[in-house]
């Protein structure tokens, strides 16, 4: 017990004492709150965009229902039939879209950007409106009963203020969560089996009195509590920025952001099962590296398994059934469910005991690998 306490913390002494791959592991969970702040103000831009005032200009008649309906979404309008001169106006920034109205169709120009976007939906919900009133002129006028034409199903839409924004936040922040541990799990690795190799260190360890089953759990357990730590920081930072996020922009004020007790207790279980597992994978398939650059070769692998539930998310392919079982994905998944509270106990336990499955197998992996000279020693 005392040797493997004793290369736990030469493990940790060591990544400590390298301030600069230390900054590293860092970097990646402090751009959480970055992101956060990134989407906050882009979101608020958003909305301050549709509140604005929108310049536009036309080359034909408005009729008195179609000022009031521009006056209610907030669209001034610059009457002019030198139709030449409306694109020059839009670069300069005189006015925001313009329509041209020709052969029964209003033709809606605008610039290419985000906020044209907005100002495109703008001036397309004045022309819905106009077209609603149309229908019903007509309607009425051929005295035809208006709620047979527009009342005859009824429905109510009930939909969770801003979900699908902090679905995309949640998938974000938990994605770099797990790539942190990966990162740290990575360094760890390399520096404790590549590294030990490249300066010779390792048979010098060796001719110490030490079982290598205990030089093993000792260097995963250095692992796993680098890769922990930096995980916890990951969550904290996380929590803290959307708190602060939910209370300076008005976009996240209706998030249903729940970080109970029972909810961090169980993140902080997945983020310790995730940082057994991938310190084990981490060490295992830097086992073999010869070099420092083999070694980071080896366990991008592991990189690539950590970014696969945010194109799963983004791409909202459906792959809960079995998610759940796949190693590193499945961390993430749980993760973004504690939080938007969908869930299941039973997922949870498949995570936990997949995990300890996967756990011991690994570490019995390690431990066969390390009795081998080709693994313990560079050439």
């Amino acid at each position: 017990m005392n040797n493997i306490l004793i290369t736990t913390k030469k493990e940790l002494r060591s990544i400590f004492r390298d301030k600069k791959t230390l900054i590293m592991l860092f970097v990646l969970p402090i751009m959480i709150p970055v992101l956060i702040v990134l989407y906050g103000f882009m979101f608020d831009n958003m909305d301050n965009s549709m509140n604005e005032e929108t310049k536009i200009a036309i080359n034909y008649e408005l009729s008195a229902i179609e000022k009031e309906i521009l006056k209610n979404n907030n669209i001034s309008i610059m009457k002019t039939t030198k139709v030449s001169k409306f694109n020059n106006l839009l670069k300069k920034g005189e006015i925001d879209a313009y329509i041209i109205y020709e052969k029964d169709i209003y033709n809606i120009y605008s610039n290419s950007t985000e906020s044209g976007s907005i100002i495109v939906e703008k001036i397309a919900s004045y022309l819905e409106t106009y077209n609603k009133y149309k229908g019903e002129q007509y309607i009425l006028k051929n005295k035809l009963d208006p709620n047979k034409v527009y009342n005859n199903i009824k429905y109510d839409i009930h939909i969770e203020s801003n979900t699908i924004i902090l679905n995309m936040i949640y998938s974000i922040a938990f994605t770099y969560t797990i790539m942190a541990i990966v990162i740290a799990s990575s360094n760890m690795a390399m520096s404790a089996t590549a590294t030990e190799k490249e300066n010779g260190t390792l048979e010098t360890i060796l001719t110490m009195p030490i079982k290598t089953s205990e030089l093993i759990v000792g260097k995963h357990l250095g692992g796993t509590i680098m890769s922990f730590i930096v995980s916890l920081f990951s969550l904290t930072i996380t929590m803290i920025s959307l708190l602060a996020g939910k209370y300076y922009f008005t976009s996240f004020k209706e998030f249903n952001i729940n970080f109970n007790i029972l909810n961090i207790i169980s993140s902080v279980v997945i983020l310790l099962a995730a940082s057994i597992l991938i310190s084990g994978l981490a060490i295992s398939l830097t086992a073999f590296a010869k070099t420092t650059k083999e070694a980071q070769s080896k366990t991008q692998i592991l990189t690539i398994l950590s970014i696969i539930p945010l194109f799963v998310s983004i791409l909202e392919v459906d792959i809960s059934k079995f998610i759940y079982y796949i190693p590193i994905c499945n961390y993430t998944e749980a993760l973004m469910n504690i939080f938007n509270n969908r869930i299941e106990p039973i997922n949870i336990i498949i995570v936990l005991l997949s995990s300890i499955i996967y756990i011991a197998l690994v570490i019995n992996i390690i431990i066969k690998l390390y009795k081998e000279e080709k693994v313990l020693f560079s050439n």
